[in-house]
């Protein structure tokens, strides 16, 4: 699932936050919050273990809790790393 989140996001988001763009700017960034949630919902739907979301806002959840944990951990990983430049 990881592999196919991370290639979606690798080769797809980039076109679609592109293409978004003016309507990201005009709604404060819910654009990207659907588009997100979409991206999010278009991986489970093409995963071949059975995974499924049940519903957009189950997807927009989804997002919002995976954007939250990949903003901590990057922020953890990244404090340490320039801590370790620092050195």
């Amino acid at each position: 699932m990881s592999l196919l989140l991370g290639l979606v996001n690798a080769l797809v988001r980039p076109l679609i936050r592109l293409a978004l763009l003016p309507l990201n700017c005009l709604t404060l960034g819910i654009a990207g919050l659907i588009a997100n949630a979409l991206l999010f919902w278009i991986v489970f739907a093409l995963a071949p273990f059975g995974f499924r979301v049940g519903n957009f806002w189950a997807a927009l959840y989804g997002s919002v809790v995976l954007g939250i944990l990949h903003g901590l951990l990057s922020g953890l990983f990244v404090e340490e790393e320039e801590r370790r430049r620092r050195r």
